[in-house]
C-alpha cells in the first residue's frame, strides 16, 4: 500500500511540476498612465523558459483573514505590461502574478502590491495664456471648497513639469520659441483632475513682432533699426534684437549718434 502513495505521489508531482523561484518575474508595480492603471514588472532570471505570465486580482472573502485570487488575463501575458481596464477610481487593489511556461506549468504567486486608484477632483477652469516681451503668462480659475487648503496646480510645458503652486497663475520666463502645450492639473493629497491644457505657438508671436534694433558683433553696439551706421554692418556681423533690454543683456551698448 505505501508503495501505491509513493507511486501516486511521485505522479503528480510529475504532472503538475512548479517553477523554480528563478522562474519568478521580479519588481511587479502599478503606475497610472493617461487615466489607466499599468502594471508592470521585471522578467525572471531564467525568462527563455518563460511562455508568458499570469494577472491575480487578490480579494477579501467574507471570512475572516481569507482571501481569494481571481485571474485577470484570459490567456498567458507575453508582454511585461498589463493593464487593468476594469480598475475602478476610489478602490484600493491588490495584485500578484505568476509565470507559465512552455509546457503550461504555473509558478508559485508573487508578493502581491497594493494599489489606490486615486478620483478625479475638479480641474480648472477658463486656462487662458498671454504673451508679453517673450514671456508666457498663464491664469486660470478654480472653484474651491470652503475648507480646501490642500489643493496644488501642476504645471508642465511639452510634458516636463515646470512648477506646482497655490496660486490661480503663473508665468513662464524664458519659453523656447516653438509651439508650446501648457497642461495644469490640480492636485488634492493623491487624488487629481483632468488635464486642462493650452497650446501657445511662440515661434509665430516671434516671428511677427517687429524688429527694433541691430547690433554688430565686433564692437558689440547696437543701434536703432533705422540708424544710419547700421547700413555699415555687414549681415554675417549683424545681430537683432526685438527689445533694448535683449541687447543689454547680450553685453551690447548703445550707439552714442541714435542713443537707443
Amino acid at each position: 500500500m505505501k508503495k501505491v502513495w509513493v507511486f501516486l505521489l511521485v505522479l503528480v508531482l510529475f504532472v503538475s511540476p512548479v517553477i523554480a523561484q528563478e522562474g519568478l518575474p521580479d519588481n511587479l508595480s502599478a503606475s497610472l498612465d493617461d487615466g489607466q492603471v499599468i502594471l508592470s514588472w521585471n522578467a525572471p532570471e531564467n525568462h527563455e523558459e518563460i511562455d508568458g505570465y499570469n494577472i491575480y486580482l487578490k480579494t477579501k472573502t467574507e471570512i475572516y483573514d481569507e482571501y481569494t485570487e481571481t485571474l485577470l488575463n484570459s490567456e498567458p501575458i507575453t508582454e511585461l505590461q498589463f493593464v487593468h481596464e476594469e480598475a475602478e477610481r476610489e478602490n484600493s487593489y491588490f495584485y500578484k502574478i505568476t509565470s507559465v511556461d512552455h509546457d503550461g506549468n504555473e509558478s508559485v504567486f508573487s508578493n502581491d502590491i497594493e494599489f489606490y486608484y486615486p478620483k478625479f477632483i475638479d480641474p480648472v477652469e477658463n486656462l487662458e495664456a498671454e504673451i508679453d516681451d517673450g514671456k508666457v503668462s498663464l491664469s486660470w480659475e478654480y472653484e474651491f471648497a470652503d475648507d480646501d487648503d490642500e489643493t496644488i496646480f501642476s504645471i508642465s510645458r511639452n510634458g516636463e513639469e515646470l512648477e506646482s503652486t497655490e496660486k490661480l497663475s503663473f508665468t513662464d520666463f524664458e519659453p523656447p520659441k516653438e509651439l508650446l502645450e501648457y497642461t495644469i492639473t490640480a492636485t488634492k493629497g493623491i487624488d487629481f483632475s483632468e488635464t486642462v491644457e493650452v497650446k501657445v505657438d511662440l515661434e509665430e508671436k516671434t516671428s511677427e513682432r517687429e524688429i527694433r534694433y541691430v547690433g554688430a558683433k565686433s564692437t558689440m553696439k547696437f543701434h536703432h533699426a533705422d540708424c544710419r551706421y547700421v547700413k555699415r554692418i555687414k549681415e554675417e556681423n549683424r545681430a537683432y534684437f526685438y527689445t533694448r533690454e535683449e541687447a543689454i543683456e547680450q553685453g551690447y551698448v548703445p550707439c552714442k549718434v541714435c542713443t537707443p
